[in-house]
């Protein structure tokens, strides 16, 4: 009984051994691979979560056995405790060492393992849009969310790469199954779905650039042609000022067709506040926007529509209508 009793412990200890040896081993790989993927966009970010998982559900699996084990060495131990009362104690003394110390080393482990899941569950869901979050690959770079700051509650879409990301879409055309042609209640509060096209709502959009400085960049496509307007800063003014538009100073390769709109109100088909008397230019050109004598750009014009009542840009369309444009704000 001394001699199965003894192979008994051995069996544990080279176990454990061989547990923390493996363990350590995965983690070593675990730590360089998640090390390569934070200083590269090409590692597949999904297959090294499950690899993630399978370690952590194997140092589970690998305690368990450990475990048993033990309980068993002791269940021998207790049934020889007549006659090796001073072995059994010998045992069992490090029976519980040897646990309590692997137990502490898969402790440790767990912890790093928990840490290094939350950081790559916050790479493939994040949790907040804000400039220099760990980037997204495409084509699921855009990620919706929900907006609870400054007493706001909103759905957006957040971009988490472009400029190192944190992004907030508040203006989106890419299928064209939504109607811009709304009217004021609906663009003060938003319309549209955010995996489809919608407008954020000049209420939200307002709340959000009286609450910091953004600045804001307009992504367009025209005729397979990919160009960009960024503005330093955007701020709308609140609606006992109609929404007035500010822009700062411009840069990109689409061209500023929005600086002949800055300083000026937004318009819709029922509130007209734009400079041409003769006219409003909403009904005219379509959409809401801040429209003067009529417009250089509306984003928010009719889709597809090859002249000037389209979705315009016009350093870039002229007067034809863009077939993809987004605007996104950031906040400095």
């Amino acid at each position: 009984m001394q001699q199965e009793q003894t192979l008994a412990l051995r069996n544990v200890s080279g176990r454990v051994e061989e547990t923390l040896n493996k363990t350590s081993g995965l983690m070593t790989f675990l730590k360089g691979e998640f090390d390569l993927f934070k200083s590269s966009d090409q590692i597949n970010k999904l297959t090294l979560r499950n690899e993630t998982e399978r370690i952590y559900n194997m140092l589970v699996s690998e305690d368990n056995v450990c475990r048993r084990m033990m309980n068993e060495t002791l269940s021998l131990n207790t049934e020889m405790l007549v006659n090796f009362k001073e072995f059994k104690s010998n045992a069992q003394n490090w029976t519980t060492e040897t646990q309590s110390n692997f137990r502490a080393s898969l402790s440790g482990l767990k912890q790093i393992m928990s840490k290094e899941l939350k950081a790559m569950t916050d790479i493939l869901v994040p949790s907040s849009c804000e400039k220099g979050m760990l980037p997204s690959l495409p084509p699921n770079f855009l990620h919706p969310m929900t907006y609870s700051k400054h007493g706001l509650n909103f759905e957006f879409l957040c971009d988490t790469i472009t400029d190192n990301g944190g992004w907030i879409i508040i203006q989106r055309r890419v299928t064209g199954t939504t109607d811009f042609n709304r009217n004021w209640a609906d663009y003060r509060q938003g319309f549209g779905l955010v995996d489809e096209d919608y407008w954020l709502g000049n209420d939200n959009i307002h709340n959000l650039t009286s609450s910091g400085t953004y600045e804001l960049r307009v992504e367009l496509q025209y005729k397979g042609r990919k160009a960009f307007a960024h503005y330093a800063s955007f701020s709308i003014a609140d609606e006992s000022d109609n929404y007035r538009l500010s822009v700062g100073a411009y840069d990109g390769t689409a061209g500023d067709s929005l600086i002949y709109h800055n300083g000026h109100q937004f318009t819709t088909v029922d509130r007209d506040n734009d400079s041409d008397d003769s006219d409003n230019c909403a009904k005219a050109d379509g959409g809401g926007w801040w429209f003067k004598y009529c417009d250089e750009s509306n984003l928010n014009g009719n889709w597809g529509i090859k002249d000037d009542s389209g979705v315009e840009w016009f350093d870039l369309t002229g007067r034809d209508s863009a077939s993809y444009t987004e605007m996104k704000i950031r906040q400095v």
